[in-house]
């Protein structure tokens, strides 16, 4: 009888003999319970993104995205770029097969609804920063549907830095074992993806930001901005300021019958003022 099973492993915890059923992807440690990710001797899967922009493209993304609505007035005139440099971040993309049931209701005509039940059998793949990736201001970039290569180390030192994965694939796929609670017999596979990246770091109202724009589809990703409703200090000062004053100016009106008059008087300072607050922004 064939046995499918290997014992030649250690437990990196415990340093135990850790059995590996033929095909198995994902174990436990008999002894101290650890869970372990299999690697074959292919080791794991690199991947990168192929890179769609250049530098002077990722200038020009980046300063039109200093416009906008929900941006402070001045940034694009004010905004000075300090760094802007190509990195390729590490990403774990993590392939599994999902099943069940999704449950709910659809409508069944005008006035009412019937309950219903799909059910789910797909591939599904997920993704999780192998590096710490909060100092650029994201937290993860989706990386699905992108044009994949084999990972070529030695043209990508020569374009950007690359960055080193930091979490092993045992800690990826107990994220998504606890995250997303796929069976450990479900896991298809666990792959390390660079994601190229042009970080830009610039400077507005003696602040500091950063701006992460995706080299593979040019989209730009940042979490904190300066916004509209971002104002000096001094503003904020200047305005408690002037409410204080048109509050006792009202209260004098009023208590000296003058009402009338000083309302539109009042009405113009707060124009004023608005009008001086929003230039400031």
């Amino acid at each position: 009888m064939t046995d499918t099973q290997s014992k030649g492993l250690t437990c990196p915890a415990c340093a135990s003999a850790v059995p590996v059923p033929e095909g198995a992807r994902l174990v436990t440690c008999p002894a101290c319970r650890q869970r372990l990710f299999v690697q074959g001797d292919r080791g794991v899967r690199r991947w990168q993104l192929r890179r769609v922009v250049t530098r002077d493209q990722v200038q020009q993304t980046v300063t039109s995205f200093f416009s906008g609505m929900n941006k402070a007035g001045n940034l694009k005139r004010q905004a000075e770029i300090k760094e802007l440099f190509l990195a390729y971040l590490p990403f774990w993309r993590m392939m599994a097969y999902v099943a069940g049931w999704r449950l709910g209701r659809v409508r069944r005509d005008k006035d009412s609804t019937k309950p219903i039940e799909v059910e789910i059998l797909e591939e599904m793949q997920w993704n999780d920063a192998a590096v710490d990736v909060s100092e650029f201001g994201v937290n993860r970039v989706p990386i699905a549907g992108k044009n994949f290569e084999p990972f070529d180390q030695d043209r990508l030192s020569a374009e950007g830095m690359i960055f080193e994965a930091t979490e092993s694939p045992t800690d990826a796929t107990q994220w998504l074992l606890d995250e997303q609670h796929i069976a450990p017999e479900n896991i298809r596979e666990a792959s390390l993806v660079h994601l190229p990246v042009f970080v830009c770091k610039y400077a507005f109202n003696k602040r500091r930001y950063t701006a992460m724009v995706d080299a593979a589809t040019s989209k730009v990703f940042a979490n904190i901005y300066p916004a509209k409703w971002e104002v000096p200090y001094v503003a904020i000062g200047v305005a408690a300021f002037a409410a204080f004053f048109v509050l006792s100016l009202l209260s004098l009106f009023i208590n000296f019958g003058l009402f009338v008059i000083g309302a539109p008087l009042l009405a113009i300072l707060f124009f004023v003022l608005a009008v001086s607050i929003s230039a400031k922004v």
